[in-house]
């Protein structure tokens, strides 16, 4: 059986598009051992080195769920939960995300992974962008970690869309 992660519910936020909407949205994070793959170290520790990996995911939530599970800031959500669920991370490349970005809603991030010492985006040998998402998934889900490896990072700019921008884009 897969061990329980500790979610702690760092912040309820109201909807920012609408204060009265039901909706609030949870910060979640969750800190967890990963053990080294590319460590020098590690090759000669078998595995012994680990890392702490940061792990933010917002997730929207009706008021009356946060009620009725008495949920507040600092409390581990799979307390509160009947059924424990678990945070996996999901990397895909700019040509995987442009796929189902154009089929379904996805819970990746429309910019690029980032490496926050340089500013600078992560990049596949073929100079690919690295998009990461978040998933929650019931805790024995056989759903597992999927990581694209980067060889190199570009400078990037963060593309401003206006409003005329984005209905541009859904009308076609």
């Amino acid at each position: 059986m897969n061990p329980v992660q500790k979610i702690t519910v760092e912040r309820i936020y109201d909807n920012r598009n609408d204060a009265k909407s039901p909706n609030k949205t949870l910060q979640l994070r969750v800190e967890r051992d990963k053990e080294g793959t590319s460590n020098i170290l590690n090759q000669f520790l078998k595995g012994g080195v680990t890392n702490v990996e940061k792990l933010i995911k917002f997730q929207t939530m009706h008021e009356d769920h946060i009620k009725e599970l008495e949920l507040k800031e600092g409390d581990n959500l799979n307390d509160k939960l009947s059924q424990p669920v678990k945070l996996v991370v999901s990397e895909l490349t700019e040509s995987e995300y442009s796929v189902l970005s154009n089929t379904e809603q996805i819970p990746y991030s429309n910019t690029p992974k980032i490496n926050p010492s340089t500013d600078q985006a992560l990049v596949t040998e073929d100079g690919e962008l690295i998009h990461r998402g978040i998933l929650m998934v019931a805790n024995g889900d056989t759903l597992s970690d999927v990581y694209v490896k980067h060889t190199g990072s570009v400078d990037y700019e963060p593309k401003e869309s206006t409003i005329d921008d984005v209905a541009n884009e859904l009308a076609s």
